[in-house]
């Protein structure tokens, strides 16, 4: 099992990657996740840089999830990347739409609004009530 304290997130991005390496994570490489002194926010500076280094220069970048998780399996199990070594960068990170709605919770849904009760028809102008009509008096006499 992972060390808890490896798998701080702070953002719905570092979780996605931590919940990958909790299911996905082999019993050796868990051990050498908590031997070593990387972490989560390590593992997503490293992504990040990475993917800048592919779009050498381009504005953006697109990326697999299958790209992405295998990088942090990379940045877990290579020796030669040091924590330390792994800049801060800021920059937009967007998930995609599944892991996006597996960290939101579900709404609850609101109420239904009672109707309204209809107003009472107004009585049309000019007629009183329990006048007789013409058209009441023509259908009675056939």
């Amino acid at each position: 099992m992972i060390n808890p304290e490896k798998l701080k997130t702070k953002s719905a991005y570092e979780k996605a990657l931590a919940d990958y390496l909790v299911e996905n994570a082999s019993e050796t490489l868990q051990e050498r996740i908590n031997a070593s002194d990387k972490t989560i926010a390590g593992c997503g500076r490293y992504i990040i840089e990475e993917a800048r280094k592919r779009a050498k220069g381009a504005s953006a970048l697109a990326m697999t999830d299958a790209e992405v998780f295998g990088l942090v399996l990379h940045y877990f199990e290579e020796d030669s990347i040091k924590e330390s070594e792994v800049g801060k960068v800021t920059a937009k990170v967007k998930t995609s739409k599944a892991v996006q709605e597996e960290t939101k919770p579900e709404p609850e849904p609101a109420p239904k609004p009672e109707p309204e009760p209809k107003p009472e028809p107004k009585p049309r102008k000019g007629i009183l009530e329990n006048q007789i009509s013409i058209f009441d008096l023509a259908g009675a006499e056939a």
